[in-house]
């Protein structure tokens, strides 16, 4: 899209220049005089800027054009310069009056003192594409006052622009577009920036026609004072910004308007006057902030060649008036907010070759008449709404070479005609819901194809033998569908990535031999014959990438001794017993997941130094942490969680890799301290994953220096600290998991910075001995459950693409895994530790909070009212509290809440009615001899009583009250015999509360009994 826009970029130069002026392949000469001495000898000063051959390079935009070479190089004293390459006279006069280096390789500096302000006569001046960088637009350009046409763009200009330069008042055209305005995906930052007054430019440079100032930086709104001459306007990434005055469209001679990349830029398109945008050829809008509906007005624009916005916020229908852009040969609407029916007038746009509806909510079917439009080349419909099936008039499109309509709904099979398209270089339907076989034959067509992406589809039957004979084909895509039976042998020496995962193939890998390109072969979630595991002498020399995830393979495939691999997955299969020692770990990508492997070999240092990813993760190795791990020094993510292994965690876990993101040893049975060595130097550290494994002592105040940290999870161990409220500072610290620990003391209220704690989503501090009041100022600060970005239109999970971070949290009383966490989740779980006093009021401001668990500790009061403002609230338990007064009513407000337990509190008064209230049992409420109504027994006032928990049960279930859990945490947490020792003080003081948390069923179904039992004497007569 960039290229392309340079390019009319250089055609707009070019036409500016054409008349009166060389262009790149023009010459005027002053046949009746000389040019003058003078002239000439300033002229030739000029050529210090002309580089030594070996080191002249020429631009990036000029590589194709025929005169890119450096005119000045060929420059003679003893010539008459108006015959100069790039010179032009008055015929006159024989003044120098036109100077064109363009595309010269010119370098160094252009300053004050230079020759070239001497040239007072100078009409026309074009430095454009050259490497002029660190030169300044000096104030000497001010003197040339004859300029109409002047060129600084892609050199290198930067700074700021003086004020004489505005006083240029007969430029007819100004191209000064910086080298910032790239077509690199990546700029470069020490490029120079261009800072320019567009008021000022505006306001004195009233003949302007043609205005590129791209790349530039403006930095302020659009001035109304723009010249009414204006034919072309480029402010394309220049900063401006407020609302796009509709007075630009009002200039009757515009024709082309340029004001992409400016993302400040808002407000809406107005509708068009017929006489004032009938010229105009391009509007290209895109990456702006412009939104509401596109005017029906559009169709007034008949000399239309691009019109281009995408990346903007318009919505609504595209208007039926779009069909009278007849000589459009570009359309770029994607990534907008446009829906209604796939517009059928677009079939009556002849002259079209690019059309881009991506990312839209667009719906209905693709019209046949599609096929009308001849001269496209490149159709993007992916991510709609498109429904029905593909139609077989697609293949009509003679000169179609990208066919993108991906993530759609359509269905049907695969229309046979699309194997005659002869100009096909790219085809992606995946994520749709086709079915059925492939075409069985293939027509003539295809033979250019290069890339084939059909995954995320059903597509049944077998993988025809003509799709593994394509002569182009690189890329071939079929994952995720239900293909069946075996494959025949590929034969293609174009091929590099094949994906057959995720289907029901019987596979021989024999199959691949003759693939001597291939780099890249996902084979996972098939099944793979064991012999042709077996095979030694298969020779895939580009071999990169293998992927054998979920084959049902039971031992180390011997053809891996013959493969060079950088990326190997063998996760989820059945592979037993200790890594072999002849394995290959000559990789950057391993994955030996969910197996039952139990040993690692001793590994060298040159077998391990480029490891960027190890995942063995859920096997059964027991010994201790490997030390040659140690060497490492690439690695990003060591996952070694749910396995036997023993000992400590060795010192150079915190200093063997700068590159660190990932460190999960979860549920190991590792003892001794966390080594203070981590954050040292692991400034990349983003997931620390210790939980549940024997570690003790305190957390490491390293930890601190880790910015990058975004989950900490040390839970279920023996760490003994207090809270750690020294990582107030990592501001991108999403999960902080605590919980089941010996964390011990009250938390403090955060320092004085506002974004202590800011991105904190998921907090579990839980069974710990925690005490105090907590600070009002601590859940003021979390930013994170206050709001969220809601523009993402797709599931985002913590983690990234080889590591997803996964988790346990208590719900509803029982401990439940998340394999996976969404970015959104979040979660506050402080129960079971001794906190008191009232429930902060900053905890009914986190208004995005999912789950809320405060149970088990002596909170007093009421509750908050103002709880029922958290209306994304799923999880409410307040129970086992010290809670006094009624249940708010506003808690009826929360219709997402799923489980509400109010149990074990001193709560009064009537049970409230409405929505979720209605579907909550007795279970929610027992414990609190004051509550009636609905669901309980007891009834409130003339209320007739529901069958549910009566009194003798509530204060049955009320003796539970006097049992405290911390018998048995301290115990388990802290040593048995301390345990044993403070529950005997505890039970001796009559305050026990460990039966209501860990003898709540059992009680229940005791108290049943008893009461069955109690009726049967009655009618027994005993």
């Amino acid at each position: 899209m960039k290229i392309l826009n340079l390019w009319l970029h250089i055609v707009i130069c070019l036409m500016q220049y054409q008349t009166g002026f060389p262009s790149y392949l023009v010459n005027n000469t002053a046949k009746n005089h000389l040019c003058h001495q003078e002239e000439s000898q300033l002229l030739f000063q000029l050529k210090q800027l002309v580089p030594p051959p070996e080191k002249f390079q020429v631009h990036e935009m000029c590589s194709e054009i025929p005169t890119n070479y450096s005119k000045p190089m060929y420059w003679k004293q003893r010539r008459d310069c108006c015959l100069w390459d790039g010179v032009t006279c008055d015929d006159s006069t024989g003044h120098v009056i036109g100077l064109d280096l363009s595309c010269s390789g010119l370098t160094g500096n252009i300053h004050s003192n230079s020759t070239l302000f001497r040239l007072t006569h100078l009409r026309k001046l074009n430095l454009g594409y050259n490497h002029l960088q660190g030169s300044e637009i000096t104030f000497k350009f001010g003197h040339l006052s004859s300029l109409s046409h002047l060129n600084l763009s892609r050199s290198g200009f930067g700074g700021h622009i003086p004020v004489e330069f505005y006083h240029l008042s007969n430029l007819v055209s100004l191209d000064i577009t910086s080298n910032l305005y790239s077509t690199a995906e990546v700029r470069d930052d020490l490029e120079p920036i261009l800072y320019c007054d567009i008021k000022a430019l505006f306001g004195n440079m009233t003949k302007l026609r043609v205005v590129l100032l791209g790349g530039v930086n403006i930095s302020s709104q659009l001035p109304l004072n723009m010249s009414s001459f204006l034919t072309h306007l480029d402010l394309g990434d220049t900063g401006v910004g407020g609302n796009l005055p509709e007075s630009i469209f009002e200039k009757p001679s515009l024709q082309v308007l340029i004001l992409q990349d400016n993302d400040g830029l808002a407000g809406s398109l107005p509708s068009f006057n017929r006489s004032n945008v009938r010229l105009i050829e391009q509007l290209v809008l895109r990456e702006t902030s412009i939104s509401g509906r596109l005017p029906h007005s559009i169709g007034f624009m008949t000399n239309l060649n691009i019109l281009d916005l995408a990346w903007c916020k318009f919505s609504g229908p595209i208007p039926d008036s779009i069909a009278n852009l007849t000589q459009i040969t570009k359309i770029s609407l994607s990534s907008n907010e446009l829906s209604g029916e796939f517009p059928s007038t677009i079939a009556n746009l002849r002259q079209l070759t690019y059309l881009y509806l991506t990312e839209n909510n667009l719906q209905g079917q693709l019209p046949v008449a599609l096929s009308d439009l001849q001269k496209l080349t490149q159709l993007y419909l992916d991510h709609n709404d498109i429904i029905g099936i593909m139609p077989s008039s697609l293949a009509n499109m003679s000169q179609l070479q990208v066919l993108d309509i991906s993530y759609n709904a359509l269905t049907g099979r695969i229309p046979s005609t699309v194997t005659n398209m002869s100009q096909l270089l790219w085809m992606d339907v995946s994520s749709n819901k086709l079915t059925g076989p492939f075409p069985s034959t293939a027509g003539d067509g295809l033979q250019k194809l290069t890339h084939m992406v059909l995954s995320h589809n059903s597509i049944q039957g077998m993988v025809p033998s003509w799709l593994l004979t394509l002569p182009s084909l690189q890329r071939l895509d079929l994952s995720s569908n239900k293909l069946t039976g075996e494959i025949e042998n590929f034969n293609s020496e174009s091929l590099s990535d094949i994906d057959l995962s995720n289907n029901l193939l019987n596979i021989e890998l024999h199959s691949f031999s003759n693939l001597t390109q291939i780099g890249s072969l996902r084979l996972s979630h098939n099944t793979v014959t064991e012999q042709g595991l077996k095979v030694v002498n298969v020779s895939l020399p580009n071999l990169h990438e293998l992927e054998l995830s979920s084959c049902g393979i039971k031992e180390f495939p011997d053809l891996l001794r013959n493969l060079s691999l950088s990326t190997l997955d063998l996760s989820n299969n059945k592979i037993h017993g200790p890594i072999p020692s002849w394995f290959n770990f000559q990789l950057a990508i391993l994955n030996l997941s969910n197996n039952h492997l139990t040993h690692l070999p001793y590994l060298p240092q040159q077998q391990i130094e480029y490891f960027l990813y190890l995942d063995l993760h859920s096997n059964s190795l027991q010994d201790t942490i490997p030390l040659f791990i140690c060497n490492m020094s690439q690695l990003a993510i060591l996952d070694l969680s749910n396995n036997k292994l023993r000992g400590s965690i060795p010192e150079c876990i915190g200093t063997f890799s700068y590159a660190l993101e990932v460190l999960d040893l979860r549920r190991n049975k590792l003892h001794g301290k966390i080594p203070t060595t981590i954050g040292g130097t692991n400034y990349a550290l983003s997931n620390l994953v210790l939980n549940g494994n024997h570690l003790e002592g305190a957390l490491p105040r390293s930890l601190a220096s880790c910015t990058q940290l975004e989950v900490l999870d040390v839970g279920n161990n023996k760490i003994q600290d207090t809270f750690p409220s020294w990582l107030q500072n990592l501001t991108g610290l999403k999960v902080l998991i605590l919980k089941s620990n010996c964390f011990h003391g009250s938390i403090s209220p955060p320092l004085s910075n506002i974004n202590s704690f800011s991105s904190l989503q998921i907090i579990d501090v839980s069974h710990n001995n925690f005490t105090g009041i907590l600070p009002e100022k601590l859940f003021a600060r979390l930013q994170g459950m206050k709001k969220q970005d809601e523009a993402a239109t797709f599931a985002i999970y913590l983690g990234s693409d080889l590591y997803q971070y996964s988790m346990t949290l208590s719900v509803k009383g029982a401990d439940r895994e998340f394999t996976r966490v969404l970015s959104t989740f979040t979660t506050i779980d402080l129960s079971s530790n001794n906190f008191e006093g009232t429930i902060p009021e900053s905890i009914t401001h986190l208004t995005v909070l999912r789950l809320l668990n405060l149970s088990y500790n002596s909170f007093s009061g009421t509750i908050p009212p103002a709880l029922g403002l958290m209306m994304n609230l799923e999880e409410l338990d307040l129970s086992s509290n010290q809670l006094r007064g009624g249940i708010p009513q506003a808690l009826t407000n929360l219709t997402f809440l799923a489980i509400l337990n109010l149990s074990f509190n001193h709560l009064v008064g009537p049970i409230p009615k409405g929505n979720q209230f209605q579907t909550f049992s007795n279970e929610s409420y027992v414990g609190n001899s004051g509550l009636c109504g609905y669901p309980l027994t007891r009834s409130c006032g003339g209320e007739h009583p529901s069958p549910g928990v009566s009194e003798e049960e509530d204060e049955d279930y009320g003796f539970m009250m006097g049992f405290t859990w911390k018998t048995v945490v301290i115990g388990y947490g802290c040593g048995i015999v301390l345990g044993f020792i403070l529950g005997n003080v505890m039970i001796s003081a009559k305050k026990p509360k460990w039966v209501a948390r860990f003898v709540y069923t059992e009680a229940a179904i005791i108290l049943k009994r008893r009461k069955k039992k109690a009726a049967r004497k009655v009618l027994l007569g005993k």
